[in-house]
């Protein structure tokens, strides 16, 4: 059940997010915010996954399930789910929406814990 569970955050967490923050740009109150929120975000995370791959350039490392640290109950797919999620939260609060950036960063730490419950990461000290 919790495989279910945790496959499900994986999958779904990002998209319903996106979604959250997407279906703000048609509110009639606070209209130019809220759009200027879904737009922060979009460039927010655009720029998180420019850094990623600026990384990627210079690190290159197996993934846990590659090395046999973990074992997979997902299909083995490239994602930046951390950085979307985070992303969304980021651009929430520095648009002074602490609230809605709280809110967000439950589903979002969820996230996390998820990809390293369904075997995509690791958790390293």
């Amino acid at each position: 059940m919790l495989d279910w569970f945790m496959i499900g955050v994986t999958d779904y967490t990002v998209p319903v997010m996106v979604l959250a923050v997407a279906v703000r740009w048609w509110q009639r109150e606070d209209r130019a915010n809220e759009r200027m929120l879904a737009v922060d975000a979009g460039l927010t995370f655009l720029f998180g996954l420019l850094i990623n791959q600026f990384i990627l350039l210079f690190v290159s490392r197996l993934r846990p399930y590659e090395l046999g640290v973990t074992h997979l109950i997902v299909a083995p797919i490239p994602s930046d789910h951390a950085t979307a999620a985070m992303a969304i939260v980021a651009a929430t609060l520095l648009q002074h929406r602490r609230l809605r950036a709280l809110i967000l960063a439950i589903p979002a730490a969820l996230l996390m814990v998820s990809r390293i419950y369904v075997g995509t990461h690791t958790f390293r000290t």
